[in-house]
Order: C-alpha cells, then structure tokens, then sequence
C-alpha cells in the first residue's frame, strides 16, 4: 500500500538531488544524479522514455526509507535529455560506456541495477558488459522487445515524438484514479521533470526520435552470463508495458526470476510500488 508521511515528503521532489558533471576527453561532459553517500551500496537507475538524470528524485518521496536501507543511487543522463546535448549516433554501448566511467569516478565496483518502462534495453546492455558486477537486478515495467513496443498503445503513443515534445508535462500526466495522484508533491515533480528533460522542444523531438528507433529496434542481448538475483513488478493493467515484455524478460534471464504482479496496477506501478523495490534491493545488498 502506498502511505506517506510529511518528514518523507519533500517540497519540491524534482529538485531534491543536484546534477553534478564530469568532464571527459573528446566529447560532451557526462551529467549524472549521485545522492551521494559514500560506503553504502550503489544501485545503477534507469529512467522511462526521455528523461533526464534527475528523474530519480521523483522517488524520493520514500527517501527516509532508501536512507534506512544504506541504498546510493546513481543515475546517468542519456543522449540528448536535460542539458546533454543531442549527438547522433549514440547507442546502448555509448550509454553504458557513460555509466561505467561514471561509476569508476565514484569509485564504484559492485551495484544493483533499477529500470523503469524505456530504460529496460540500456540495463540490459550494461547487464550484458559486466554481470559479474551486479548484485540484483530490479526491472519495474520495463521494455524488453522493440516489435513489441510498436503495437497498441505503445505504439500510438511513440509514433507521434513531435507531440510528446512539444507537451512534455502532459506526457507526464498520470490518470485521476492513479494511487501516484496520493502522493504530494509528485505531480509537480513530473511536470518538472517533462519541463527540465525535454527543455528545447526542436532538440527534444530530435533526442526523443531517436531514442524511440533505439527501443524500437532492440532485441535483448544475451544475458545468460548474469547469476544475479532478477525481480521484476508488472502491473496487470499496463497498456504501455504488458506482460509480453515480462514474459520475453523470463525468456532471457532463465530461472533466476522473482514476478511480482500487481493487477490493479498500470503503468504506474514503478512508483506505486516503490517502497517494495526498495526493500528487494535492501535484502540483496545484505545477503
């Protein structure tokens, strides 16, 4: 059940967690949200379809709960969002080339990682470089086939990237009935959220465009070297994110699986039930 109290609540969630910057040779510096508590166990986030790095503190509404856990969250912003620049021609191996030398930085060795809806296929690229790093692997609504992101609703909704641009909060718009709406602060911490990703809309639909053919036309890489622990939560009226890509999920990773199904939910359920991840993550870090 998703309860709140006001100590886990801040003011202003999108704001919670500062940008920090490293500067790399020969090419855009790598913008990442670190929450920065050196020693504790890092997890690797991976946000949904165009945001930026700073779409992790939109969890932060369970932040008294992360911090009772020891959780550090690291997330690396993709080509194009928030205020890296868009370059063409970036993939997945460039992407988990960002995360790796970010984390080498920080002077990080083992992690778990969280993907939400399109951060799916990046995780799956770093799950595929370096298995023997991970701890646990936590995929809430996460893309795993691009034909299949194609049909349905999924496919209406990424075929027009000119529209998702040009509205960036209204992309973020949950339904009424949805438990997120319980949550303070976490509308505005969307709208935010559409607003700081996808800033310049002529450079949004560009990064988003490309972004979309990414996903679309990704299969997942073998992952059959990978013996960590996987959870997985669904929810069972997801329109966006179905089953399929949960069933293509078992497929890849073997019997290591843990599904969690929520039936009630839709594609919400990464937030919802966040408090849920958090404690999955929290007993793997202690094994």
């Amino acid at each position: 059940m998703l309860t709140q109290t006001p100590e886990q609540t801040p003011e202003r969630l999108a704001d919670l967690h500062p940008i920090r910057v490293l500067d790399v040779d020969g090419r855009p510096a790598i913008r990442y949200l670190d929450t920065g508590e050196p020693g504790w166990p890092a997890v690797v986030f991976f946000g949904g379809l165009g945001t930026s790095a700073g779409a992790f503190s939109l969890t932060e509404f369970a932040r008294v709960q992360r911090r009772r856990l020891r959780l550090r969250f690291v997330s690396v912003e993709r080509n194009g969002f928030g205020d890296t620049p868009f370059m063409p021609g970036i993939g997945f191996q460039e992407t988990v080339d960002d995360v790796l030398t970010v984390l080498t930085r920080l002077g990080i060795k083992r992690f778990s990682v969280v993907a939400i809806s399109g951060g799916g296929p990046y995780a799956a690229w770093l799950l595929e470089r370096v298995p023997e790093r991970i701890v646990s692997v936590h995929l809430a609504a996460a893309a795993a086939d691009g034909e299949l992101l194609g049909q349905g609703a999924a496919g209406e909704l990424l075929g027009n990237v000119e529209a998702i641009a040009a509205d960036p909060e209204g992309f973020w718009d949950y339904p009424p009935g949805s438990p997120v709406q319980a949550i303070p602060g976490f509308a505005e911490a969307c709208r935010a959220e559409g607003r700081r990703s996808m800033g310049d809309p002529r450079r949004a639909a560009a990064a988003l465009r490309h972004e979309v053919e990414l996903l679309s036309t990704t299969t997942l890489p073998y992952l059959g070297g990978l013996s960590a622990r996987v959870y997985m939560y669904w929810g069972g009226r997801d329109e966006l994110v179905g089953m399929e890509h949960a069933r293509t999920w078992q497929a890849a990773l073997g019997p290591n699986v843990v599904l969690r199904c929520f039936e009630e939910s839709g594609h919400d359920v990464q937030y919802v039930h966040w408090k849920e991840i958090l404690n999955d993550i929290g007993r793997g870090v202690q094994v």
